[in-house]
């Protein structure tokens, strides 16, 4: 049971921020105390991540906190009945924190990774088998590094730390995958909040993440399936007190097999089963030798997944739902 479930209830909400704001050498409480505070501050806008914190209790507790009870001023928490406030700024290193800790997943590594993605298709519905499950899971290993949703069949893909956590800006958000109408163009995003949601002159500086777009995933158009698919992939890389710099990666066409009658690429024993879904990715007009991401059908619902900078987990992840999910006129 977490510290706030223990501690937390609807009448002392503003209590229980305070004492932990006057703490700072709990992390646990001022842990839990930032994801209220965003929870309120997203309830005001009419957004509710409440499904994003694990316990019940905690959950039901939420949703009974009234957000118009409380104003954000000038880099305060005012509640409005007793007009105390709470410096905001005790949860600016919190929020970094917590920020950092998503970061992760969008680091770099000088590894080779070997990753298989799986689908998991609902059961037992009439008229649809979505919503559609997905999970990364590094070659040899059971634990998931990452999971992913999509509600229908040409929505967006929701990227997430925790398993049935789905919830956009929630505690497990990593990322959003975005389609356009045609599923032609996927704009992938990171865990931040849109801009337009956060009043900077309300809220300290960093308290909030602000959403980056993170890579752009373009297909050409192949409705009947007549050739192999052609795309491209760009990616954002962040330079510190520069302008970020995008690295640009297309597939490797592939080469027609007379014996075999198809279209072929040498997936050196990682992929199984012919399949659109089949590709390698390069970077644009460099080595075709030097493979950046190999991506390949091994079994029905299951694909390999190999990447290395400057491909991370987000974006590769990314890459696969993309290629994955349907879209309406790419065969």
């Amino acid at each position: 049971m977490t510290y706030l479930s223990q501690n937390f209830d609807i009448h002392n909400v503003f209590e229980f921020l305070r004492i932990s704001a006057s703490e700072p050498d709990n992390k646990e409480a001022m842990r839990e105390s930032y994801w209220i505070i965003v929870y309120i501050y997203l309830r005001k806008i009419a957004w509710d991540i409440s499904d994003s914190f694990q316990n019940e209790k905690t959950k039901a507790m939420l949703q009974s906190v009234n957000p118009h009870d409380f104003t954000f001023s000038q880099g305060f928490l005012v509640h409005e009945k007793t007009q105390k406030k709470i410096d905001l700024s005790c949860f600016v290193q919190t929020a970094i924190e917590e920020a950092q800790e998503k970061a992760q997943y969008l680091a770099l590594n000088n590894m080779h990774n070997l990753t298989k993605v799986n689908r998991i298709k609902s059961e037992d519905r009439l008229l649809s088998d979505y919503p559609h499950f997905y999970s990364l899971k590094m070659e040899g290993r059971e634990d998931v590094r990452l999971h992913g949703m999509r509600n229908s069949e040409n929505g967006e893909f929701i990227i997430s730390s925790i398993q049935g956590n789905f919830t956009l800006y929630g505690r497990g958000f990593l990322g959003i995958v975005q389609p356009n109408f045609l599923g032609t163009k996927f704009e992938v995003y990171d865990f931040g909040i849109e801009p337009g949601y956060i009043q900077t002159t309300n809220l300290p500086r960093d308290f909030l993440p602000v959403r980056k777009r993170v890579s752009t995933i373009e297909y050409d158009t192949n409705f009947f399936a007549e050739k192999p698919r052609s795309f491209r992939v760009s990616i954002v890389e962040e330079q510190k007190g520069q302008h970020p710099n995008e690295r640009h990666l297309e597939n490797l066409a592939p080469r027609f097999n007379e014996q075999r009658g198809c279209y072929t690429l040498n997936f050196y024993g990682r992929v199984s089963k012919a399949s659109a879904r089949n590709f390698q990715l390069i970077e644009t007009d460099g080595d075709e030798d030097e493979i950046i991401l190999s991506h390949g059908k091994f079994q029905r619902n299951e694909f390999n997944l190999d990447f290395r900078a400057p491909v991370n987990q987000l974006v590769g992840f990314a890459v696969s739902l993309s290629a994955i999910g349907k879209k309406r006129v790419v065969g």
